[in-house]
C-alpha cells in the first residue's frame, strides 16, 4: 500500500487521514512510517463523531480547505464508504492493494475524460 500512497503523492496528491480510531492511534501512527505521507487527519475520539456520519467527512473538507466533489475517500467497510458518498465524495472500496491501484487509474482515466 505504501507504493501506492508514494505514487499518488508524487504526481501532487494529498492525502489525508479520516479515522474512528481512540486516541491509541498515535501510537500507531508513531510505530509505522506510512502515516508520516498524510498530509492531514480527522480522528473521531478528538472530534466526537464517527464515520460513517456525514459530518465528519465534512469536518475534514472544512479542516483543509477541500471540496468534497474533489475527495477521494477509501475504506475497507462499505456503510463508510457510503458515508462518503452521502457527503459529495467519490468513494471506493478496499479489498487488496491490487484491486486499489485498479481502481484509482480506472477513477483517474474516467475523470480526464470529463
Amino acid at each position: 500500500m505504501r507504493e501506492v500512497l508514494v505514487c499518488y503523492k508524487s504526481k501532487g496528491f494529498k492525502l489525508y487521514g479520516l479515522s474512528n480510531w481512540s486516541d491509541v492511534i498515535y501510537e500507531v501512527m508513531r510505530q509505522y512510517e506510512i502515516f508520516n505521507l498524510l498530509d492531514g487527519r480527522v480522528i473521531s475520539c478528538e472530534e466526537h463523531i464517527v464515520k460513517p456520519e456525514k459530518e465528519i467527512y465534512l469536518r475534514l473538507c472544512e479542516r483543509y480547505g477541500l471540496e468534497p466533489s474533489e475527495c477521494l475517500f477509501t475504506d475497507d467497510r462499505m456503510e463508510n464508504v457510503e458515508g462518503a458518498k452521502a457527503a459529495g465524495m467519490e468513494a471506493v472500496l478496499f479489498t487488496t492493494v491490487a484491486d486499489y491501484a485498479k481502481d484509482l487509474e480506472k477513477l483517474l482515466k474516467a475523470l480526464q475524460h470529463l
